[in-house]
């Protein structure tokens, strides 16, 4: 968590495809939960059962570790795909593949590796001893009709994330190494790419502050919540600083998927955390 505190992280990926819609639907509220997350009748995501949004799409940000040994060991040796993106430690458990550790290697590139609990206590427990810190986002991703809605989320301080990591779930869900917010109170970067129209990004801040002392949302005040409506202040900016530093990530993730994947986005969201 330490080395991201100062750049800006993406945290997770959501796939966007448009459909046609009456101008009825259009003209719905641009601030309202439905738009914000992207869960309106007028969107749907990509019927590849392979291309998931959510904790699934990870792996499409590095090559597979078993690939990049083969390309390292050609004659002569071939140049390795990278995408350079800040990434938290992200565990993605029981999908199509075989669970893997993905994350932001010394070089500021994505890389994925088989792992163990032990080396995922060592790596996620807290710098200064103290058990009760947040350290971990789980993440358990919610569908209907086939499409990944939303995430399940619950914040964990160590005595959460060895229960999880030892429980050896058979659901799909993910660990990820929290991120805490710069400033007094979480927010969320949610960036809009469009292929063919301008991007914009949402920026969603808590109401409530991390030195807020309110028992019944103690672990909300930690995370932005999109689905709880009322707990955060939403923004919506088509310029600016925020816009310009996440969308030139988008950029990139779209560059790097499309020209190592075949695959082609009319739409991608993604949020990010700084």
């Amino acid at each position: 968590m330490h080395e991201l505190i100062s750049k800006i992280v993406i945290i997770v990926i959501l796939i966007i495809t448009r459909k046609i819609v009456s101008n009825k639907s259009q003209n719905h509220n641009r601030l309202s939960i439905g738009r914000i997350n992207f869960s309106l009748d007028e969107y749907g995501q990509c019927t590849d059962e392979s291309l998931q949004s959510s904790i699934l799409f990870f792996k499409f940000l590095c090559v597979k570790p078993d690939m990049e040994t083969e390309l390292l060991e050609r004659k002569p040796p071939r140049r390795v795909p990278r995408l350079k993106l800040f990434v938290p430690d992200t565990l993605v458990y029981n999908d199509l593949e075989t669970s893997s550790w993905t994350y932001t290697d010394t070089d500021g590139y994505v890389k994925r590796k088989i792992f163990s609990d032990p080396q995922v206590i060592e790596k996620f427990k807290s710098s200064t001893e103290d058990n009760s810190e947040i350290i971990a986002i789980y993440k358990v991703p919610v569908k209907k009709d086939g499409r990944i809605t939303e995430n399940q989320v619950e914040v964990l301080a160590y005595e959460g994330l060895e229960k999880y990591l030892f429980a050896k779930s058979s659901s799909q869900c993910s660990i990820q190494r929290f991120v805490k917010s710069k400033g007094p109170k979480a927010f969320i970067c949610r960036s809009v790419w469009r292929r063919n129209k301008s991007p914009y990004v949402y920026i969603l801040t808590n109401l409530n502050g991390f030195h807020d002392n309110l028992d019944e949302t103690k672990h909300n005040k930690f995370i932005v919540n999109t689905q709880r409506k009322n707990s955060f202040t939403p923004m919506i900016a088509t310029s600016g600083k925020q816009l310009e530093e996440t969308n030139r990530y988008m950029k990139n993730i779209v560059s790097f998927i499309e020209n190592n994947s075949g695959i082609i986005f009319e739409e991608l969201v993604a949020d990010f955390i700084k």
